[in-house]
């Protein structure tokens, strides 16, 4: 798996064509406007305030890579306690809003 996650590093969040909403591509940007995927700022709520991962829209076995990276950088409670990771056809709106 950790060789798997550091794949995704280099071939989601680096990639200028990433839908990755931690590429902060274009792409990404259209794909949390049509609410496809949530932004950024909403998957690190879900961590921070619910404990609920959101999972690489890629690889949906595996945690989003950019946002573990984001939420360790910063310091911000990035260990994966729910192993039920939210995707794009799970509730995830019920996770976004801050407590």
């Amino acid at each position: 798996m950790r060789k798997l996650m550091n794949n995704q590093i280099k071939g989601c969040v680096d990639k200028c064509e990433s839908v990755c909403p931690f590429a902060y591509t274009e792409m990404s940007d259209i794909a949390q406007n049509y609410g496809c995927l949530p932004s950024a700022y909403e998957i690190i709520n879900m961590m921070v305030y619910y404990g609920k991962t959101w999972a690489c829209h890629m690889e949906p076995s595996i945690p989003c890579v950019g946002a573990i990276r984001y939420l360790k950088e910063e310091n911000l409670p990035y260990t994966v306690i729910d192993t039920d990771l939210l995707t794009e056809q799970s509730d995830w709106h019920l996770y976004v809003e801050k407590i």
